[in-house]
């Protein structure tokens, strides 16, 4: 059947060579074999793509596709550059789909720039791979509750999330218990929170199935508040309250987000390089979750608060040799603007 379906779905010659040209036989393969999944992506991505381009009155008239993405790019690292100025905090969220490479954006960048980074809190177990305070902040759902204050607006909707007649201000144990499981059905429940409470110790609270909860706390950005360049990496929903808080404290920082997307044709290279990395067998089912609707929802998303958030959008398209070290191109461009 998967033979079959690589035969009757119709790929761009200009897409297979591209493929062909950057991957290895058994990825391009892995890639066509479910051209017709990626194919319906890559339709979705282009709307989006067009979407981004009249958001920043990019024209996009006789305009190829991957040129469009650079075009969007060259204008947004402008942007930037004017917004940021001269300030001595610049905070930035960096997002984008699987495979996208934003996690060696940002460490390139802050090599370069000695750049540190807002370290979240969560309950889930500890790897033993990571550290306590280098990779998170591990804690007791507890001590999370413990620091979370409610408006109105969002006790009401908890209220009706979990069917009962009222929510107080503070999470109790038996609260947090309940939210847990409507977290473990809807697979992410985020909790807006009363920043502007002295007592509120969180920005932002979410609870992720199968892990557990995830905030990032006032402390943690506070400490960074000295700090030229600084790095977080959270969703557009979290990094919309990160920075409505930056704008209420901080009036020194400039804080924006840093999407980084895989070039043109952007599903069919999310999907090689999520084979690259998972390998040439990997199911469907699990590039579906790599590179599917969810994280088409979040560029959506992302879409929503472009006016809201400062945001830079960068197409990682190639690696370039700099005294003999491999830097990726959008990398080394987004080092370029920020020490204007």
């Amino acid at each position: 059947m998967l033979e079959h379906m690589r035969e009757t779905v119709f790929v761009p010659e200009s897409i297979t060579k591209t493929l062909r040209a950057q991957y290895l036989p058994q990825v391009v393969n892995a890639v066509l074999t479910n051209a017709n999944y990626i194919k319906g992506l890559q339709e979705k991505w282009n709307q989006l793509v067009h979407g981004l381009a009249k958001a920043f009155s990019v024209d996009v008239k006789d305009m190829d596709e991957e040129v469009l993405l650079r075009e969007i790019e060259r204008v947004s690292l402008v942007r930037i550059q004017d917004f940021i100025g001269n300030s001595k905090n610049v905070v930035m969220g960096i997002v984008g789909p699987g495979g996208a490479g934003k996690g060696t954006v940002k460490g390139e960048v802050s090599s370069a720039l000695d750049a540190t980074t807002i370290i979240n809190s969560t309950t889930r177990d500890r790897r033993p791979s990571e550290t306590d305070g280098v990779h998170y902040h591990f804690i007791t759902g507890e001590k999370i509750a413990a620091g979370a204050v409610l408006g109105d607006v969002a006790r009401k909707q908890i209220a009706e999330d979990l069917g009962i007649s009222s929510v107080e201000a503070r999470i109790d144990d038996k609260v947090l218990e309940m939210l847990e499981s409507v977290g473990e059905k809807k697979g992410e429940y985020y909790i807006p929170l009363d920043i502007a409470a002295s007592d509120c110790k969180y920005v932002t609270l979410m609870y992720r199935s199968g892990r557990g909860w995830y905030g990032v706390s006032k402390e943690s950005i506070d400490a960074t508040g000295k700090d030229r360049f600084v790095f977080m990496e959270e969703n557009i929903n979290n990094l919309r309250e990160v920075s409505r808080y930056l704008r209420s404290s901080n009036d020194v920082a400039r804080f924006f987000v840093v999407c980084v997307l895989p070039p043109q044709p952007i599903a069919f290279h999310s999907a090689a390089r999520a084979y690259v990395r998972d390998g040439a067998d990997m199911p469907l089912e699990k590039l579906q979750s790599t590179i599917g609707p969810r994280q088409m929802r979040e560029f959506e998303d992302l879409l929503k608060y472009i006016k809201e958030v400062p945001m830079v959008f960068l197409a990682n398209d190639d690696l370039i040799d700099i005294d003999g070290k491999k830097q990726t191109r959008v990398g080394q461009e987004l080092i370029k603007a920020l020490r204007q």
